[in-house]
């Protein structure tokens, strides 16, 4: 063959080459979830104009590079995701005041995943993890062939933390590997879940996924299976409690089911195992309330997510207390009271500004500027919105005196102010009433909050009436 005959051929390869690695190039620069997405128009849509072969050619990229990556990252995951899949229902997010047996942290299992792949990880479960002889990536394919190895990993991964045991502070530096003693503790109760991953997965089969009050009507179908459980497994009933809480409507009801499981009121008839470890659980729920409270204040973020969680550490607490009469009782006493303490301490600083917010807001001036400090107003409305949700759950809070004597101002300034700016703009003319109108929409909106919304609207009605004055002095009609 001669040169000319073979210098188109090395062109055209050259070009197919430059428009792969441009492909390429283009599909790293995109996410994951980006890259995925690109396939599947690729594969549904026919490639929107482009030829069979340009068709072929980007797919066969395409292809290659979402396995690739996912054999890198997205495999690990999967993996991951699969392996822990029987430790789910032990798992919270957030934080604890104090470590509790048998929750495990959610952001442990990374740590620990870390741990496992690199020093604990049998053949099988290696082979897996660098997608030996598995081609694409299947859901179903790695759940199954986690499931086959988690026993023997979990084999290996005892042996492991009892040959660390014997060398001289080989827990310590272990646990410091892991996050520190907290995540170890995660490390030990997610073992005992693994070891357990039978009994408990019977156990779960048998129960709703989500309960109904019905389930825990005295010896009901629930309490039945429950009663029956923990007399099979006595090893430690906080599991038990713990896995509950994700199927309960609210963490309120593992007061009713701890009360029927004992068949008591009493809280000293409660204080006895197994029923103990519920109310240790229920405590710990608590305090992950206060810890979410925290977080969340910190992290700005909206009014509905801070009242609603001061609405489910209420309901939380006021069954503590009312149900079982938890408050004045030794050691749940004192763990009570110091969420007691640390929740009452955040909602106050939420509430203390709301009087000089609204009084700074409302006040009745000759400034003509027309300029609201919307900001301002923002953060009143949300101290507002927080007074109301303390008020709603003062039984459970530390801020009697705060919270009636915030309260008890904050509605006397919204109705005295809101008098003086009607007052503004019934005596004002139009080039001077801008500002105690916007003013007065933001008193309005107040009103709606510390009053209700009858006298929100009536309040409306005068102030449209005296607007409608304002304009007929304006034009002279």
């Amino acid at each position: 063959m001669s040169e000319e005959t073979k210098g188109p051929g090395r062109h055209s390869m050259a070009n197919q080459a430059l428009i792969e690695e441009k492909v390429k190039t283009y599909l790293l620069s995109l996410s994951p979830q980006a890259r995925k997405m690109f396939l599947a128009k690729l594969e549904t849509a026919g490639g929107n104009g482009l030829s069979d072969a340009q068709r072929k050619l980007f797919l066969s990229v395409a292809r290659s590079v979402v396995r690739e990556r996912a054999t890198e990252a997205e495999r690990a995951d999967m993996i991951m995701r699969a392996f822990f899949r029987p430790v789910e229902p032990f798992l919270y997010d957030g934080e604890l005041q104090k470590r509790q047996r048998g929750r495990i942290a959610r952001s442990s299992l990374e740590r620990i995943w870390g741990w496992i792949s690199r020093d604990v990880a049998p053949d099988p479960l290696v082979a897996v993890l660098k997608g030996e002889g598995t081609g694409d990536i299947d859901d179903d394919q790695i759940e199954e062939q986690t499931a086959q190895i988690r026993a023997e990993t979990l084999r290996v991964m005892r042996s492991h933390l009892k040959d660390i045991q014997q060398v001289p502070r080989g827990k310590q530096r272990l646990a410091a590997q892991l996050g520190g003693g907290d995540q170890m503790e995660d490390l030990e109760d997610l073992i005992a879940v693994l070891s357990h991953e039978r009994e408990f997965a019977s156990f779960f089969k048998k129960l709703p996924a989500r309960f109904t009050t019905a389930d825990f009507a005295p010896d009901g179908y629930a309490l039945k299976i429950l009663k029956a459980f923990l007399g099979s497994f006595p090893k430690d009933p906080a599991f038990v409690a713990a896995a509950l809480l994700d199927r309960l409507p609210s963490a309120v009801f593992l007061v009713t089911v701890t009360k029927g499981l004992a068949k008591a009121d009493s809280v000293k008839k409660i204080d006895v195992a197994p029923y103990r470890a519920f109310i240790d659980v229920l405590l710990s729920e608590v305090g992950r309330l206060v810890m979410g409270f925290t977080e969340a204040q910190q992290g700005g973020k909206d009014i509905e997510t801070l009242t609603g969680m001061i609405d489910r550490y209420h309901e939380v607490v006021r069954a503590l207390d009312v149900d079982i009469q938890i408050e004045e009782y030794g050691e749940w006493s004192a763990t009570l009271a110091a969420s007691r303490r640390k929740m009452s301490d955040r909602v106050g600083i939420e509430i203390e500004p709301a009087i000089a917010l609204v009084r700074r807001i409302l006040r009745v001036s000759d400034d003509a500027s027309g300029v609201l400090d919307v900001h301002m107003v923002a953060d009143a409305t949300r101290a507002l919105h927080i007074l109301t949700a303390a008020r709603r759950a003062v039984d459970s809070l530390a801020l009697n005196d705060l919270q009636s004597r915030t309260w008890r101002n904050v509605r006397q300034s919204v109705e005295t102010l809101s008098y003086g700016l009607l007052e503004r703009i019934r005596a004002g003319d139009a080039g001077t009433c801008d500002l105690p109108i916007k003013k007065l929409d933001a008193a309005i909106d107040f009103s709606r909050i510390v009053f209700d919304e009858d006298y929100a609207y009536g309040l409306q009605r005068t102030r449209n009436n005296a607007v409608a004055n304002l304009d007929k002095r304006a034009t002279g009609t």
